[in-house]
């Protein structure tokens, strides 16, 4: 069960949990069978405990108990060489947000001035100490054009990364005019033919739990439990108010966890709901808050169950709740289908 550990909430109005409060719920997710963890934000090396504690504290913390895998996700405008030393020193793994090659473009996106210079500082300093590092780039208008170019930096510098993720529809994402072009989304959004791949494990899972979602947890640093760190509106319980166990035993995180693409609309009628993935924030994000969280349709599948066709677009729902295929290939001609 990851846990990620979230610490800004955007509800500044509810008492934050303390720093001795932090380590409890760090002990009580690995007293219940959590082997990874996530530190990430807002901006996790903003956090100050009462006594000046940092998230590096938290995370020696989580090293203490026997946590296999801890990773802070930062954008890493204030690594230090002393931080990366003690990072390096706990063994732990460091992810950070790089936008763009160009300067300009990363600091038109986080909105700060100089981040993109501080950023690669602190990538520099990261590799030549060796903590192992990811570099993640999420895929919007106003860096579509040097992505790929991003993605070769990382490269070269020798860390990893995933696919370009394109902007999830939540929070400052739900803004369209962020969206990047419909030919950058069917190359790095949408999925155009079945390029998944399924093993016995994985299909045992997916019949019965939802594909990603299932046993993870986001707190907040008011203790709300949120089901990902991207559906700050769907909290299912506050470890305040509730220990986590019994959280985890009531109906609303059970739903989360056990939702399979067999209540998706959609997804719900293709003979792939087993083998692909599953994103809810995404869903319901890309929808705009039509229609329920946990059924919404995946929004980075080009498949049409009813046909049996592969295209070249997306599924949404209508103001009515009804399902609708987007072919971003023909204008944005919709096709209904119910």
């Amino acid at each position: 069960m990851p846990p990620t550990f979230q610490e800004k909430s955007d509800q500044v109005d509810k008492i934050k949990l303390t720093f001795d409060q932090w380590k409890a719920q760090e002990k009580n997710v690995h007293d219940l069978g959590c082997e990874t963890c996530q530190f990430i934000g807002g901006e996790p090396f903003l956090y100050r405990g009462e006594k000046g504690e940092t998230v590096l504290d938290l995370a020696e913390y989580a090293k203490e108990l026997g946590f296999k895998f801890i990773e802070i996700f930062t954008n890493a405008t204030l690594l230090t060489q002393d931080r990366i030393n003690r990072i390096k020193n706990l063994e732990i793994n460091v992810a950070v947000s790089l936008y763009s090659t160009d300067p300009e473009v990363h600091d038109k996106i986080t909105r700060t001035k100089g981040s993109h210079k501080k950023t690669m500082e602190a990538l520099e300093m990261l590799k030549e100490v060796g903590v192992p590092t990811r570099v993640e780039t999420i895929l919007m208008k106003q860096n579509e054009e040097s992505a790929e170019e991003t993605q070769k930096l990382v490269d070269e510098m020798g860390f990893s990364h995933r696919r370009l993720d394109v902007l999830r529809q939540n929070g400052r994402g739900d803004n369209l005019n962020l969206l990047p072009s419909n030919k950058s989304l069917l190359i790095n959004g949408i999925m155009t033919s079945p390029n998944f791949y399924i093993n016995k494990e994985t299909l045992s899972k997916n019949l019965h739990n939802n594909s990603c979602l299932s046993g993870k947890i986001a707190i907040t640093d008011n203790g709300d439990i949120l089901p990902c760190v991207f559906s700050r509106d769907q909290v299912v319980g506050n470890i305040i108010e509730k220990s986590l166990s019994q959280i985890m035993e009531e109906t609303k995180l059970k739903n989360v966890w056990k939702n399979t693409k067999d209540g998706v609309q959609v997804c719900k009628d293709c003979e792939y709901r087993y083998c692909c993935t599953d994103c809810r924030p995404s869903s319901l994000g890309a929808n705009q808050n039509v229609g329920e969280y946990l059924t919404a349709p995946y929004p980075k599948c080009a498949y049409n169950p009813y046909e049996g066709k592969w295209g070249k677009g997306y599924w949404k729902l209508d103001l009515e709740h009804k399902p609708i295929y987007i072919n971003i290939m023909e204008g944005g001609e919709e096709i209904n289908e119910s």
